[in-house]
Order: C-alpha cells, then sequence, then structure tokens
C-alpha cells in the first residue's frame, strides 16, 4: 500500500458481527480496529489477508457494548496482549463488567492523540440508555468518519463527519419493512424512536447535509438488518438520492469482508528501503478512578 493511502476494511457488519481495520498505509505497521464483535481469530485472519507482514493491531475504538459490537473472546486477548480500548467514559463501566481488563480501557470524550500519526475525536450518539460512539480519525493519510448504531443524526454528528475523506455510517432498516415485519412492537418502537438504528432514509438525508459542504472520496454504508433492509434496496434508494456516489460506494456485507474504502492523499516523505517506520507508542488516554 502506498505510504499515503487511507484504507477501512469491513471484516464484517451487521446483526452477527461488527469489526473494521483501518490502515494507513506505511506510516505505522500499526492498524486500528473499529469495534471489536468477530473473534480474535476471525480478525487475526483478516489481518493476515489485507496488511503487508509484520502489522500489529494498534487499538481498537469501541463505539458501544453491545454484542455485535464486542466479542467476549476478546478480553483474554487483551490480558496477554494489553492492546488500547478506546471508549466513552459512559461505556467504563460496562466494559469492567464484561471482563476487559482495566489497564486496557482509555477514555476519550472529546479529542485525543494515539500516538505520532493518530487523533481520535468521540461524538456521542443516541442509542439505547448509553449511547453509542461516533469516531473521527485524523491521520496524515487522510480523515476517517465512522458512525453506526444511531438513531438520529444530530448537528453536531453531521458537523464532525463533513469533511472526512473516508465516510462510514449506519443504513440498517427499510422503514416500511420495519413497520410491516412481524416484530413484536415494542422492538418496532425501540428501533424507530430516535434511539435505536438509523432508517435508509435518514442515511441518505445525512449524505445529503454532509456532500452539501464536502464530498467525501468513499462511502461504506453499514449495519443493514438481515430482516428489514435489502442491499438491492438500499442500492436502488442511492442511485436516485446520490446517482454519482454508486461507483464509490461500498454496501457492507453483513458477515464478510467487503471491498475496502480506500482514499490516496498527498505523498508523504519516502522511508528508506528495508526500513519501515518503527511502530510508536499509543499513550495513555484518561482513565476514570
Amino acid at each position: 500500500m502506498d505510504g499515503a493511502q487511507l484504507s477501512i476494511t469491513m471484516l464484517a457488519s451487521g446483526s452477527s458481527g461488527n469489526a473494521a481495520i483501518v490502515q494507513f498505509g506505511s506510516l505505522t505497521r500499526r492498524v486500528v480496529l473499529l469495534d471489536a464483535g468477530l473473534s480474535p481469530r476471525r480478525v487475526r485472519e483478516g489481518l493476515l489477508h489485507r496488511c503487508p507482514p509484520g502489522t500489529e493491531l494498534g487499538a481498537i475504538l469501541l463505539t458501544h457494548l453491545d454484542g455485535d459490537h464486542w466479542h467476549r473472546s476478546w478480553s483474554a486477548q487483551l490480558a496477554r496482549h494489553g492492546v488500547p480500548v478506546i471508549l466513552r467514559a459512559a461505556h467504563y463501566a460496562g466494559a469492567l463488567a464484561l471482563g476487559i481488563p482495566r489497564a486496557c480501557l482509555h477514555v476519550v470524550e472529546h479529542e485525543s492523540g494515539l500516538g505520532e500519526h493518530l487523533r481520535v475525536r468521540a461524538v456521542r450518539t443516541p442509542h439505547d440508555e448509553a449511547g453509542s460512539t461516533a469516531f473521527i480519525l485524523d491521520t496524515p493519510a487522510g480523515r476517517v468518519g465512522w458512525a453506526t448504531d444511531l438513531g438520529a443524526v444530530h448537528d453536531e454528528l453531521i458537523e464532525a463527519l463533513t469533511g472526512v475523506d473516508l465516510l462510514g455510517i449506519e443504513c440498517n432498516y427499510d422503514a416500511r419493512m420495519q413497520r410491516e415485519s412481524p416484530r413484536p412492537w415494542h422492538l418496532k418502537q425501540r428501533i424507530m424512536g430516535g434511539h435505536g438504528h438509523l432508517s435508509n432514509d435518514q442515511a441518505m438525508e445525512a449524505l445529503d447535509r454532509i456532500r452539501a459542504v464536502a464530498d467525501p472520496a468513499a462511502i461504506g454504508l453499514l449495519h443493514l438488518s438481515r430482516d428489514c433492509n435489502c442491499p438491492h434496496l438500499v442500492s436502488r434508494l442511492l442511485s436516485s438520492r446520490h446517482a454519482d456516489l454508486a461507483d464509490r460506494t461500498v454496501i457492507a456485507r453483513r458477515s464478510e469482508p467487503s471491498p475496502a474504502l480506500r482514499f490516496t492523499g498527498a505523498s508523504e516523505q519516502p522511508v528508506a528501503a528495508g526500513r519501515p517506520r518503527p511502530a510508536h507508542a499509543w499513550p495513555a488516554t484518561r482513565v476514570p478512578a
């Protein structure tokens, strides 16, 4: 991968598990995992098949604690390897209860630096009681915006996602399919009530607002419902609302890897052949007592 190329590989995105790998080209040997809803073995396979030899997992950014975003088998792995888990304070106690080692937990409420090449901004989004977290990652290779499991899109989130080079945003359900589904009414209310998930139409409206100011280079549509959505339906809606995005949008697959989102920015200073940049420390952010 070119030194200035930014990429996101969505290993899976749906109710059976969510995880995506963010790579910064040759800027660092470390990658970031957006959510860890797949087993360590599946993530390791994803790294082996899609990343250069010697790539290390530098941090996990955890949007929230639902079982499809955090696979419990990670706790034992973290106890041995100590990979930082970045999350908001609202999820800290729950993370401890799930067995995530205290030493691995690092809280970011607004913006924080992680190593030499990454700054992370966390934005609270409405999802159940504790909310979810949208992450904006600033790197020398470009900017990533990631927002999933959110019941509504507020102004702060639009502002944060505007100007990103790679955008991932939830496109969970079709409203008609949701209303007509055999699901119990209380579940429909949870999903559609503003603190559940984002509908296809809401995702398109968010794209309207983001693109009115700046256009992402590539977009991933995330977390499609197995029962109340369809990739072909999303594709048709995208073509009707944002026809020019068709060739740079990936509709994430629910249980297998999707084609990568890529952005190539300005070239960085070359690295001497055979001498990759060292993996820099990822300093701790504030941790509650």
